[in-house]
Formats: C-alpha cells, structure tokens, sequence
C-alpha cells in the first residue's frame, strides 16, 4: 500500500500485477529494514494512534497501544475545560488525541529534546490543533496546571530492552535501575505545585506499588489503576 500508492481494496481488485523495478527496490530494502528490527512506523515515516495519523521519526519513540489505553482515561476523568500538561510528550501522540477527543480542554505538552517538539509540531499542524509546546525538564518552567498526564520512561536499565526497541531513542524508554527516576523527579516538581489535583501516568503493572508510595510522599492519594495507567489525586 505504502509504496505503490494503493489502497488496501484496490491490491485486492487488481489481484497480481507487476511492481516497477523502483517499488520492488523500495520493499526489498523495508523488509531488509524490518528484519533488522526496525520498527515499520519509522520505516513507513507514520503511525496510526488512537485512529489518528501521526508523523514518526528517530527522534520519537513509537506510540504504544498500552498508551492509548492512558489517553482513554484521561479522556474519560479529566473534567471539562481543565488546563492539562503532556509531559514527556514525545511525538505528541496523547497531547494530540487528547485536545481531539476534548476540545475543550487547555493543553500544553513539554519534551526535553527539541527534535522530538518538531516532531510533535507537525502532528499539532495536520491535525490543525491548538495546543502549546514548550521545551522543558518535566515541568520545570511549565506554568501550573488542574491536571498532569505522562508517559516517561520506565524500562529498568538493568533489563536489556529487547531486540524491537533497540531502534528506538534510549532516553525515551529507560528510566533508570528500577525504571522510576524520571517518576520521581516528576513527582519532586509537584511538590509545590497544588494547584495539580490529578496526575495520571503509565507503567508497568509491576511498578505500580512502588509509586504509589513515591506519589503519597507528594501528597498524591492513588484513586484508581488499572492495567498500565496509574490515577493519583492530591489529597486534602
């Protein structure tokens, strides 16, 4: 579909055909490519999330369908016309599918690699969106805001990704030893910030206890989890 320009209806109503000398280049070297564990958002330049098309790049890791399941719940908890910051924002796939599903929420998204924001900026751009972008170390600088939603890093260093990942940028997967310290500087920045009320994040199921302590220190009572995301509110 990608190299010849055709739909996935029209393959199937031409049946067999003759790829031009180039097409049949291009998809030796994909597959050449994909057998090197490259990731087909990369290789294609693009990614479906959350049934939006979003630019992908070596710059951004590829968004996951355990992230669609956060944007859902943010979605689904964050109430009307909040101001809400993405952090760690990356290709800006939750900022994206977020200011889609609720217009009527204030979204900012930070990242701390100005390759990624670019990256982020095109996505903004074609869905035609209204969302700042600011670049910053988690929420340093960022104005305070009702709500917080992230996906940072959490692979523990000391497990070896595996093969699939190995393309994608490290410092958007690996979170330290135990895969939490970009949580816990997080959490840290949230201490003087009480306005925040929510803070909704993924991780590994198995890391969830662990920040539930990290957020109680903070002042964060966890009010639900569920599979990968994790739901804190402030407590009174």
């Amino acid at each position: 579909m990608d190299v010849t320009g055709l739909s996935r209806a029209k393959l199937l109503a031409l049946g067999q055909f003759e790829l031009t000398p180039d097409q049949e280049a291009q998809i030796e070297t994909w597959i050449s490519r994909r057998n090197d564990y490259e990731p087909m958002a990369y290789i294609r330049g693009w990614t479906e999330f959350y049934s939006l098309r979003l630019v992908i790049n070596h710059c951004t890791l590829v968004p996951r369908p355990e992230t669609e399941l956060l944007v859902k719940w943010a979605i689904e908890h964050i109430p009307p016309n909040a101001a809400v910051i993405d952090v760690g924002t990356g290709s800006g796939a939750i900022a994206v599918a977020l200011k889609t599903a609720r217009p009527d929420l204030v979204v900012v998204a930070s990242d701390n690699s100005a390759a990624a924001l670019e990256v982020a900026q095109q996505n903004i751009d074609h869905h035609q969106l209204d969302i700042t972008l600011i670049e910053a170390d988690l929420l340093h600088t960022i104005p305070a805001t009702d709500s917080v939603v992230a996906n940072l890093p959490y692979l523990p260093t000391t497990h070896p990704p595996d093969p699939s990942v190995r393309k994608e940028p490290q410092q958007a997967l690996l979170g330290g030893s135990d895969g939490l310290d970009h949580y816990r500087r997080l959490f840290d920045q949230l201490k003087t910030r009480a306005e925040t009320k929510q803070v909704i994040i993924e991780a590994e199921p198995a890391q969830h206890q662990t920040l539930t302590k990290i957020a109680r220190l903070t002042g964060y009572q966890s009010s639900k989890h569920r599979d990968y995301v994790l739901h804190f509110v402030r407590g009174s």
